[in-house]
């Protein structure tokens, strides 16, 4: 099974790079864990196996792992300065930041998969149907809490512009 208070654990001390006083970074906090509880319900309702429960919610907590670099180097969540998923694929796998969140690597590819891809509002070209179904879940836990951002932050925050 996965560790998912280690993650979580991991995860608070990651952020320890960032600004946690910056209203955007605040705002994917609050995110992360908004998309972590969407993953959870959206998987209690699927009725899926614990282990696919445990691994959407780490899917969730790491989906928008390129989005605090992103903020820390442009303050910015426009798609023109960085592919947020595309980055947070690299630092989790390719310079291996993975194994600071999960410790086993039977995982991976799924969770590859599914964060590199939660950003595409059509899934094409994943073939597995376990990486198919992890990427759906992000997809929709991930837009689904993007409802509530919308809803209740301020435009500045959002956009960085004025309501005027």
């Amino acid at each position: 099974m996965i560790d998912l208070q280690y993650a979580k654990k991991a995860f608070e001390n990651y952020l320890n790079d960032y600004d946690q006083k910056n209203e955007k970074i605040k705002l994917k906090i609050v995110h992360t864990h908004g998309v972590m509880e969407c993953s959870k319900k959206i998987t209690e309702d699927m009725k899926l196996s614990a282990e696919d429960c445990e691994l959407a919610q780490i899917i969730g907590l790491l989906h928008d792992i390129g989005r605090f670099e992103q903020l820390k180097c442009y303050n910015s969540f426009e798609p023109g300065t960085m592919d947020h998923a595309a980055f947070g694929v690299r630092i989790l796998f390719e310079e291996r930041l993975i194994r600071r969140f999960v410790e086993e690597n039977k995982w991976d590819e799924i969770i590859k998969t599914a964060i590199g891809h939660h950003s595409d509002y059509c899934l094409k070209g994943i073939t597995n149907e376990r990486e198919l179904m992890h990427a759906q879940i992000i997809r929709d836990a991930d837009k689904l809490d993007n409802c509530r951002v919308k809803l209740e932050t301020a435009i500045d925050i959002l956009m960085g512009v004025t309501a005027e």
